[in-house]
């Protein structure tokens, strides 16, 4: 028995389940880039966060940040 374009049926069947790696492994590398994203994101926030109590704990005049950030 053979597939399409006389490719054998059980080669067929090896490339159709690469074509479906190659889709996961696309789709994976999309999911670690947002990932990767928030991560950054995250990491900023923490740093801030940290200079704003070292300032607070060093008797630096700290700014009310609270009353600028934006609600969610």
């Amino acid at each position: 028995m053979k597939a399409v374009n006389s490719t054998p049926a059980a080669f067929a069947h090896e490339l159709s389940e690469l074509d479906k790696l190659k889709k996961t492994h696309a789709q994976l590398l999309a999911h670690c880039t947002e990932l990767e994203g928030r991560l950054a994101l995250y990491a900023s926030v923490i740093n801030v966060l940290v200079l704003e109590k070292e300032a607070g704990d060093n008797g630096a005049h700290v700014p009310n940040l609270e009353a600028r950030r934006r609600k969610r």
